[in-house]
């Protein structure tokens, strides 16, 4: 049974039952293929080092003809991703509001859709480092609601960081986690540091997974200029499993992980391959994006605009899991387990199941389960745990500086598992 696209708004629209940080907000339900990278750079966190010359472009769509004017500003954040409270003058060069482009139509789809593109800094330039969310609002509504929220980051890259990361763990050898060890050089920010046991904050993700972030206020050892953290119970993190895959790049037949294709008087349909759990199975390696998505058409260079979307439908087939909410999880929804990416039990058919409107495009994807009773994710309950999964992750350094107000973005790293 395939859900409509009126469906899926309904979905969408309804109140997150996670509420989770850095991960884009839509509070739009006709926003799709939302992404934010750094130019040149597509598998990079969304994270601007401007001693690099980077630039961060955010593409999304609006389904529908409907073309609106569109303005956005930037809001600056701590590592909690709460609003700093700083005036706009401490944070951006000039005025903090800007136009964003004017949209182009879809051409050639059999779903209509306008494309908008944001460039930071563009219209709006950053001055200091630190955690920041670019809120999009609809500028033909009076009433100036957000309908996007992208969470990005400027760096100073100021402390180098040196991280490693073993299957050797205080839990398990060679078991289902993976321990990190992680050392900084303060040296040049020293001198803003009142003291480093208490003004240093780092979180840390896995593949980008907001659910799996934790935040370290305090290190193992000041030894020098440099701040240790390891043998900490945070710094452990359960190994999981590789993405699962599908590609809907040619819609016309069969890709990748795609079961059947077909069309309707309304648009283009894809069943992915059915799924069934990978708790205690063996582990399989597999070349993943670690949760990204990449669009993209056999048909045309001009995927921001000609790629068409197609109602693509997912089955987990597994009995009922008691007292857990099952998730889709992936760049494709947001990184969110909320409404949009809840799968529903149908019992004719013994599956989890959820149809979303997806652009064309190669998917990365893995089912997360929710415990009801705690809120927090049931890891590996779904996919398993294994030490040999190649994760990516994320570290982040912020400071609060003597002489300034709000936390910096000292540092950012990303490291990867070894095989």
């Amino acid at each position: 049974m395939v859900i409509s696209r009126r469906a899926i708004a309904a979905f969408a629209a309804l109140t997150a039952v996670t509420v989770q940080a850095q991960v884009y907000l839509t509070r739009s339900p006709e926003i799709a293929s939302v992404t934010a990278r750094i130019a040149g750079h597509d598998s990079a966190p969304p994270v601007i080092m401007p001693t690099a010359g980077d630039r961060l472009k955010v593409d999304f769509d609006r389904l529908g003809t409907d073309n609106r004017h569109l303005r956005y500003r930037l809001v600056h954040c701590d590592p909690w991703w709460r609003p700093s409270g700083l005036i706009d003058s401490e944070f951006v060069d000039g005025f903090n509001e800007a136009q964003a482009d004017d949209g182009e139509y879809s051409r050639a789809t059999l779903t209509h859709y306008v494309h908008h593109s944001i460039t930071v800094p563009s219209g709006i330039t950053p001055t200091i480092s630190g955690n920041y969310l670019l809120e999009i609002w609809d500028d033909d509504d009076d009433a100036r609601p957000v309908i996007l929220s992208i969470p990005f980051g400027v760096s100073e890259q100021s402390v180098p960081i040196n991280a490693t990361v073993s299957p050797r763990t205080d839990r398990d050898y060679l078991g289902e986690h993976q321990q990190l060890s992680i050392d900084l050089d303060l040296h040049r920010i020293w001198g803003e540091l009142g003291s480093p046991y208490t003004d240093i904050t780092l979180t840390i993700e896995q593949n980008s997974r907001p659910e799996t972030r934790v935040i370290l206020t305090s290190p193992t050892g000041i030894y020098g200029h440099r701040a240790h953290y390891e043998h900490m119970p945070k710094l452990i993190f359960k190994g999981g499993n590789e993405y699962r895959r599908f590609e809907t790049v040619d819609l016309r037949q069969r890709g990748l992980g795609i079961e059947s294709a077909g069309q309707t008087p309304e648009g283009y349909t894809a069943d992915v391959a059915k799924a069934m759990p990978r708790s205690g199975t063996p582990y399989v390696y597999d070349q993943t994006q670690h949760g990204r998505m990449l669009i993209r058409s056999t048909d045309t260079d001009r995927h921001n605009t000609e790629a068409d979307y197609a109602d693509v439908s997912f089955r987990l087939v597994t009995d009922p899991i008691p007292g857990h909410d099952i998730y889709l999880e992936g760049e494709m929804t947001g990184r969110r387990l909320d409404a949009f990416s809840h799968m529903t039990y149908d019992f004719a058919s013994g599956a989890y199941r959820l149809t979303l409107p997806l652009k064309q495009g190669a998917y990365n994807y893995q089912f997360v389960a929710l415990d009801r009773r705690t809120g927090q994710p049931s890891e590996g309950l779904i996919e398993g745990n294994f030490h040999q999964t190649v994760n990516e992750y994320t570290i982040k350094v912020y400071y609060r500086p003597r002489t300034g107000r709000g936390y910096r973005l000292a540092g950012m790293t990303v490291i990867t598992t070894d095989r």
